[in-house]
């Protein structure tokens, strides 16, 4: 995928006619769950979720925890890194 996504934050519209489309902080359209809330919550959720989950990789990095600290989380690490690119492609 070559196009790059919408900046958030995203937010559902809330309309009668559209209650589960996501609009992003222009009012623009982002995508429409079909008549599914959840999808949409989560789906409006989604750049939140990934700053947080960077946030959260960086402080752990920084914090030279990656390779010195609890081993265990190690792949906890790499899945998050996996997920942030996956969203980022």
């Amino acid at each position: 995928m070559s196009e790059k996504h919408t900046p958030g934050p995203w937010t559902l519209l809330n309309d009668e006619k559209y209650p589960d489309a996501v609009i992003d902080s222009n009012g623009e359209f982002v995508c429409d769950t079909g008549g599914n809330l959840h999808n949409a919550r989560l789906i409006a959720s989604a750049p939140d979720l990934l700053a947080a989950l960077e946030g959260l990789v960086q402080t752990f990095v920084d914090g030279s925890h990656y390779e010195t600290q609890n081993p265990y989380t190690r792949p906890q690490i790499k899945t998050a890194l996996a997920a942030i690119a996956k969203a980022k492609a």
